[in-house]
């Protein structure tokens, strides 16, 4: 995942994502992280940068299904790809 640095950059590494600063686009450190909904979660984040030293909130959402989960909750809604079944069609002579 990336969005163009000017409007806050968000890359997905090996070890989760990573946020920049929205104002010097230095690295970022999560201080607290809270669950909102199964779905959503609300973090505290703070530039590493001493000069800068920028606190903001970031929410994170699940909000597309790329591969479906062998375990769904019944609660959890979201986009995803629907199967496609064949219909079974008489063959004609």
């Amino acid at each position: 995942m990336s969005v163009d640095r000017k409007q806050g950059a968000v890359r997905a590494s090996g070890s989760g994502i990573k946020v920049t600063c929205p104002h010097c686009e230095k690295p970022t450190i999560v201080r607290t992280s809270e669950k909102i909904t199964r779905q959503t979660r609300q973090a505290k984040l703070i530039c590493t940068n001493a000069d800068c030293g920028h606190t903001f909130i970031v929410v994170v959402e699940a909000v597309k299904t790329i591969s479906p989960s062998a375990t769904p909750h019944p609660e959890v809604r979201m986009q995803g790809p629907t199967l496609k079944h064949a219909v079974a069609r008489p063959v004609s002579a």
